[in-house]
């Protein structure tokens, strides 16, 4: 069901990429080769799922909330393949932005992307005022300088320190958990949240988003390039520090185990598996992933 689901998602994300994006320009093919690359939507993914009951939310401001998340997710892989980061030569089953277009339009590209996530919210026509500040609130505050960036200086200076354990988990949720915490917030976007409900949340994102780079980086040394779309090894190349690198293979997937049963456990007090199938068969597919 989430190969299902997942492919609709791209599916409406994509064409409102294509319908947004029109200009001939060079950024704009450059925007456009990363965007509309093959890739697995999961962010997107998680707006839809959490979102399909709200009514506070219209399908049109559903796939805004979903299209701006994965144009933010896009413009942070571009700028982390470039050499100054990772120097990585393949993402998504292609060459990478920087590869195909030259550092100086990758970074362009990801620039406006990142400014574009935002204007999508701000020119959604079914969102009030409230409602966009608090999107444009919550995205913002997962990718600035206490977020996504904060977790990328992390993982740069993970090349050159020792790192214990309490430093990768925090550099996990910053650079990849709290977007998906922002993900999975889009879904209730509008909505009156009791704080349990909150807790609830915030607990799900935050093991979701620790077992997807926890599978992310078991993929760069176990995996498939064919199957990911990337190359492998990439870690290991520039050093970077992981849960594998410290714990070793055994006791990392005890704790992405964990991770799945948390996640589960919090999952059931937000929502029953009868009445929202979906975002279970997603939680397992991040979890049990192969690519």
């Amino acid at each position: 069901m989430s190969g299902n689901f997942l492919k609709e998602s791209r599916s409406l994300v994509l064409n409102k990429i294509k319908s947004t994006i029109t200009d001939n320009t060079t950024i704009a093919k450059a925007m456009c080769y990363s965007a509309l690359a093959e890739s697995k939507m999961i962010r997107a993914g998680l707006v839809f799922a959490f979102g399909k009951n709200n009514k506070q939310l219209s399908n049109q401001s559903l796939l805004s909330l979903a299209t701006s998340i994965e144009l933010m997710h896009t413009y942070s892989l571009i700028h982390d393949d470039l050499p100054a980061m990772d120097n990585d030569y393949w993402r998504r089953g292609q060459k990478t932005n920087h590869i195909k277009y030259g550092e100086d339009f990758a970074i362009l590209a990801g620039d406006a992307l990142h400014s574009l996530s935002y204007e999508i919210i701000a020119f959604d026509n079914d969102l009030d005022a409230k409602e966009k500040i608090n999107a444009i609130k919550s995205l913002s505050s997962s990718c600035g300088f206490q977020g996504m960036v904060l977790g990328q200086e992390l993982d740069i200076l993970s090349e050159t320190n020792k790192v214990d354990e309490s430093f990768v988990e925090k550099m996990h949720y910053l650079k990849t958990g709290k977007l998906i915490e922002t993900a999975v917030s889009f879904g209730f976007l509008g909505e009156k949240i009791d704080s349990q409900t909150q807790k609830n949340i915030f607990n799900f994102a935050k093991s979701i988003g620790h077992g997807f780079q926890i599978k992310d980086d078991f993929l760069d040394i176990f995996g498939s390039e064919d199957q990911i779309g990337k190359s492998l090894h990439s870690d290991k190349k520039n050093n970077k520090k992981n849960y594998i690198h410290l714990l070793g293979k055994r006791k990392t997937e005890e704790k992405l185990v964990k991770y799945h049963e948390n996640a589960l456990k919090n999952l059931q007090q937000i929502d029953s598996h009868e009445n929202n199938p979906e975002i279970y068969a997603l939680t397992d597919f991040i979890f049990k992933r192969e690519r």
